[in-house]
């Protein structure tokens, strides 16, 4: 699939959705916060994403709350930029109609 396919404009907001073609959406987030990244899944829950010990962590979060989550395994060899694409792909699941994995500023 070429690079250059985004879906609907999705790409200059920030925004993965759960539609294909999917093109990464983070580009100066990633740059800015390499190591700590947070995404809104699909409206269901968010996810922390940390660069620890040369691997990526996931945690949810709420208010006031956050733990580890061990259902989401991210490879340690994925670029920051990447990572939106990755939860996409293994949480597709849980999308409905209308939402998308957004990274939260």
């Amino acid at each position: 699939m070429p690079d250059n396919l985004a879906l609907q404009g999705t790409q200059a907001s920030g925004v993965a959705s759960c539609l294909r073609p999917w093109a990464p959406a983070l580009s100066s987030f990633a740059v800015a916060k390499a190591y700590e990244m947070k995404f809104d899944v699909y409206g269901r829950f968010e996810l922390e994403v940390l660069r620890e010990n040369n691997g990526w962590i996931a945690y949810r979060t709420s208010i006031g709350m956050r733990s580890r989550d061990s259902s989401v395994i991210i490879p340690a060899s994925l670029a920051p930029e990447e990572i939106a694409g990755y939860l996409d792909d293994v949480l597709h699941e849980l999308c409905v109609p209308g939402r998308a994995i957004r990274v939260l500023g």
